[in-house]
């Protein structure tokens, strides 16, 4: 028998019963608490009319992330920054329940901060036994115990989801399926489960962001999908699974915030609605968007948990609003709108009056220039003294000429800084300032053509802010950060960081903390290019680069989606002509998610040919249509060698290739 048969078979009996409720009226609940930026927690006991406050215990500021309820009525409160906190039944206060392994290395004498929880679970038999993630370690807690962490696990996943029955953990992660942890050993049981590949051998799992289980036969787990991927089921631990045809459009992107098994029903909390499967696969919608529609108005209302303590229904959590950090809106404002051809310093310094041609005839409006290159050269007349002494000095271009030639033509300029790939940095001090060789104690080497520095390094970042500085001295518009990042190609084991000063630093916590020095240094709009797969999946600590926590701080995120870098396999049941379009649409939406727009998010686009078979103008136009219709007001169009014939064609409506 198949799977759908045996789960037609097998639900009534391992579920508990089947509630004769065929259409769902109010009320669902009868308890909500809500869960605000500005006013802390609220609870309501009469449908959301009325609210008293609950956030005795809890500290101010803090930002919530998720809540649950046990069947005590004991509830659950995980933050951005601030840790755990657990609110007995019966009891007047918030009590802490963190612990000092959730705490940052990066904190500053006297503030502790929590990393962000990004995914926590009761036991499912409710003992006492609890569990959460900080992006890239889990942890556990038994009954009124102390935190430890899990065995098994693996740091370069980022967790997403949790669930937990005594002995046996299943994590969920943003890219690499689902692992069944048990005694100290992680199994993957991800097979079935949707994805992409990226090469013959790389696949990409879609992000989980719940699971549960059936309490009584355990075998039985549901994953609910990220990003539109539906709900599946499995009735072997893993071993295979199938979708239950979740009744939100196919095409639409759409994140799961909950999942509970409660008697013979299956209910899902998600941005697309809450809904019931009952034990004949049939879903039922909770008619409850009215209720979610006028809490989300008001835009400081972040989440709510909706409690019954009724048999029928079980407590489920809902996603309201984003929080959006508190910024400069004069910064994103600045940088919205801008699309961009970006020029290396020796094609500027020759072909400048070609690039302001090409710029007005493609309707474009700014220009991103090469202030220091992939190289370490600093391409203008620079007086910062470690550029000086390091040979790095070439002035391609005057500085202050070049900003005011645009500036009469209304175009507005982006300095582009590469920061960790210096060959001249590497170089430079017997190679102090190197990533070093594990192995062979020399200076490491990846990539033939790329020299990296440590990251941890005082001096390193400090180095690429003074130049950012400079740039901003000299009148250019926006700063922008590449290779904000370590390196990925080559013997990355054998890479070793001698600047880390604590061994449990995350990649990204240390390039999130050199984004928070410059921006207290940096006066002007910053922005930062990351990978597009990193805009495509939370990944964070393979190279660090974490568009989630970067969109905290900078002002604009620039993914690369580039169509031809996303693999061969990608998008394998498309067609070439589809993926230009399809690829970047897809990217920017779900890094739009990733990031809930708390940036401006201005794309790189292609403007080369390289494993494009239908390269043409097309290609160019449904790469810029993609970008507007997914969401962005802007894009920058990369050629390292500044050919944009192609982008003119594209403009003048031709199709030839």
């Amino acid at each position: 028998m198949n799977l759908s048969g045996r789960l037609s078979s097998f639900i009534p009996s391992v579920f508990f019963f089947l509630f004769s409720i065929q259409t769902l009226s109010y009320p669902l609940y009868n308890k909500l608490v809500l869960f605000t930026s500005d006013r802390g927690v609220l609870v309501s006991k009469d449908g959301g009319i009325s609210w008293d406050k609950l956030n005795t215990g809890l500290p101010r500021g803090i930002v919530p992330e998720k809540a649950q309820s046990d069947s005590a009525g004991n509830l659950y409160l995980t933050t951005r920054a601030s840790g755990i906190f657990r609110f007995d039944a019966g009891k007047s206060r918030w009590e802490d329940i963190s612990s000092d392994l959730f705490i940052s290395p990066l904190s500053s004498p006297g503030k502790k901060v929590y990393r962000r929880i990004s995914a926590f679970a009761l036991s499912a038999d409710h003992d006492g036994i609890i569990t959460a993630a900080t992006k890239h370690d889990v942890f556990r807690r038994e009954k009124g115990g102390r935190w430890k962490s899990v065995p098994g696990y693996s740091s370069g996943n980022y967790y997403t989801a949790l669930a937990l029955n005594k002995n046996v953990l299943y994590a969920g992660s943003s890219y690499n399926g689902l692992s069944m942890i048990y005694n100290s050993r992680a199994y993957n049981v991800s097979s079935d489960l949707p994805g992409e590949y990226y090469s013959k051998n790389y696949y990409f799992y879609e992000e989980i962001g719940c699971i549960d289980f059936n309490a009584k036969d355990t075998n039985i787990i549901f994953a609910g999908l990220n990003f539109g991927g539906g709900v599946y089921a499995s009735l072997n631990r893993g071993g295979s699974w199938k979708p239950l045809g979740f009744p939100a459009s196919k095409n639409a992107l759409y994140s799961i915030f909950d999942m509970k098994v409660h008697g013979s029903s299956l209910f899902v909390s998600s941005d697309a609605g809450i809904y019931r499967m009952d034990k004949y696969h049939k879903w039922h919608s909770l008619h409850m968007e009215d209720l979610m529609h006028n809490l989300s108005l008001k835009k400081d209302n972040l989440s709510v948990l909706i409690i019954n303590n009724e048999k029928d229904y079980p407590s489920l959590f809902y996603r309201l609003n984003y929080f959006r950090e508190k910024k400069d809106a004069a910064l994103a404002d600045k940088a919205r709108a801008r699309k961009a051809i970006y020029a290396n310093a020796y094609s500027l310094k020759k072909n400048l009056s070609s690039y302001i041609e090409t710029i007005k005839k493609c309707g474009l409006n700014a220009i991103v220039i090469d202030v220091k290159d992939d190289w370490g050269d600093v391409c203008f007349s620079s007086g910062n003294r470690t550029s000086v002494e390091i040979g790095a000095v070439k002035k391609y271009f005057d500085i202050k000429s070049i900003i005011n030639t645009f500036r009469k033509n209304k175009i507005y300029t982006i300095a582009r800084i590469v920061v960790f790939k210096d060959k001249r940095l590497y170089d430079a001090y017997n190679n102090k300032y190197a990533v070093r060789d594990k192995v062979s104690l020399a200076p490491w080497k990846g990539n033939p053509r790329e020299y990296w520095n440590d990251p941890y390094s005082d001096f390193v970042r400090n180095y690429n802010i003074e130049v950012a500085e400079e740039v901003q001295q000299a009148g250019f518009d926006e700063i922008q950060f590449d290779y904000i990042r370590f390196p990925s190609d080559g013997p990355i084991e054998r890479c070793d960081y001698r600047f880390k000063k604590n061994k449990d630093i995350y990649k990204s916590e240390i390039l999130a903390f050199f984004l928070e020095e410059a921006k207290l240094r940096i006066t002007i709009p910053l922005s930062v290019d990351i990978y597009g797969f990193n805009g495509w999946f939370r990944m964070g600590n393979r190279i660090g680069q974490d568009a989630e926590r970067f969109s905290e701080i900078a002002d604009i995120i620039c993914p690369m989606v580039y169509p031809s870098h996303y693999g061969r396999r990608f998008f394998g049941n498309m067609s070439e002509a589809e993926k230009p379009y399809r690829i970047v649409l897809e990217s920017v939406k779900r890094g739009r998610m990733i990031t809930m727009d708390n940036a401006v998010m201005r794309p790189y686009l292609q403007a080369f040919n390289l494993l494009s078979p239908t390269w043409g103008p097309d290609y160019i136009r449904n790469q810029a249509k993609a970008s507007m219709e997914g969401g962005c007001e802007g894009y920058s169009f990369w050629n390292a060698g500044g050919n944009y014939d192609m982008l003119r064609k594209a403009e003048a409506g031709g199709a030839e290739r």
